[in-house]
Parts: structure tokens; C-alpha cells; sequence
């Protein structure tokens, strides 16, 4: 793995699930590392760009009840739990 220029050694563990392939959502954590752009997965090779950083979005599960996603990382998509993003101040795009 090639290292990341720059990069401070913030880091800190979500809380969530992961959703696979088939829909079915597996209790999991997601490691994370800070910089000056932004989160990103530090399991990620340099050569990753331009997903390196990952993102947090809203989605509808139902047509009343949204959830979060993130994105940007290696693996499936994860679904952090509760007020993670928050805590760690990751902004997260809301559905209009």
C-alpha cells in the first residue's frame, strides 16, 4: 500500500452496518482517517483517486423514513448508526 502524502493521524471508528450485494445488512464499524480534504478510507491505495475521500448521503429506505449512507470507501456501502456522522462532524448531502 502506497502511503498518503500529508496526512495527519486523526482517526476514529463508526458504528453502523454494511449493506451487500444482495440487500441483507451485516452489524460492522468503518475505520476512518482525516486530512485536509476530508475522511477517507485508509485501506485505499493512492491510486484510488478520485473516490479517496468518502461521502455521506441521504436516501429513502420507504417513502417516510430516510437513511444514511456512505460512499467513497472499499467495500460495500456502509450505514452508520445514529448521529456518527455528527460526532465526527462528516457533513452529510439531505434529500431536498
Amino acid at each position: 500500500m502506497v502511503n498518503h502524502p500529508n496526512r495527519s493521524r486523526r482517526s476514529t471508528t463508526l458504528r453502523g452496518h454494511y449493506r451487500e450485494e444482495s440487500g441483507t445488512v451485516v452489524p460492522g464499524t468503518l475505520d476512518l482517517r482525516r486530512d485536509e480534504g476530508g475522511w477517507f478510507d485508509p485501506g485505499l491505495e493512492f491510486r484510488d483517486l478520485p473516490t479517496l475521500y468518502c461521502k455521506a448521503r441521504e436516501f429513502l429506505i420507504t417513502p417516510d423514513i430516510k437513511g444514511i449512507e456512505i460512499t467513497g470507501i472499499g467495500g460495500q456501502p456502509f450505514l452508520p448508526a445514529d448521529g456518527e456522522c455528527e460526532r465526527i462532524g462528516l457533513p452529510i448531502e439531505r434529500l431536498a
